[in-house]
C-alpha cells in the first residue's frame, strides 16, 4: 500500500518537473517533435520515480530493521515524526521529508566515518530523491504505521510484529 501511494504521489508532485528537466537535458522542447518521443519521455520519468520510490522504501526498511537490532537508536523514526508534528503546531511548515533527508545524510556520513560498507550506498546523496516533494500526511501515516512494528527472531526466522499488541 505504501509503495503504491508513494509512487502515485511522486508522479503527481514531481512528474512534470522531472519532464521539464529531461527536456532541458535533451536541449529544448523542440527536440521532442512527435508524440512517440513524448510518450517515451513520460515513460522514463515514471520508471525513474518508480525506482526511486523503491529506494526510499528500502531506506526506511533498513532504518526500522537497524532500530530494532540496536544498530541505530531505538524509535528514532518515531522521535522524528513527533518532532515534525510538534514543529507544525508551532508554525514550522518544513516538509517532513526534509527531516528524513537530514537523517539519511547523517547515516551516510556515519557509515563513511566508521569505514563500513554495511549500507552499500543506500543513503548516499541521490539527485532525484534529494529534490522530490512528498506529501507530508502520506509520509507521516505510513512511516508511523511501519515504525510501530518490531523485528524479532522466532524459530530462526525474522518476523515483524506489531509492538502495540
Amino acid at each position: 500500500m505504501f509503495k503504491r501511494e508513494l509512487y502515485r504521489d511522486l508522479v503527481k508532485q514531481n512528474g512534470k518537473e522531472l519532464k521539464l528537466i529531461r527536456n532541458s537535458e535533451l536541449g529544448s522542447e523542440s527536440h521532442i517533435s512527435d508524440e512517440k518521443e513524448l510518450q517515451q519521455l513520460e515513460k522514463n520519468v515514471k520508471l525513474t520515480l518508480f525506482k526511486k520510490s523503491q529506494k526510499l522504501i528500502d531506506r526506511f526498511l533498513f532504518i526500522f530493521f537497524a532500530e530494532d537490532r540496536d544498530l541505530l537508536p531505538p524509535n528514532l523514526t518515531i522521535q522524528i515524526l513527533d518532532k515534525w508534528k510538534s514543529d507544525m503546531e508551532f508554525g514550522d511548515e518544513r516538509p517532513l521529508y526534509n527531516l528524513f533527508k537530514q537523517y539519511f545524510n547523517y547515516l551516510d556520513k556515519r557509515q563513511k566515518s566508521r569505514n563500513i560498507c554495511l549500507l552499500w550506498g543506500l543513503f548516499k546523496p541521490d539527485v532525484v530523491l534529494d529534490s522530490v516533494k512528498i506529501n507530508d500526511e502520506l509520509l507521516f501515516k505510513h512511516t508511523k504505521a511501519l515504525a510501530k512494528y518490531d523485528l524479532v527472531i522466532r524459530q530462526g526466522q525474522s518476523v515483524f510484529i506489531d509492538s502495540e499488541e
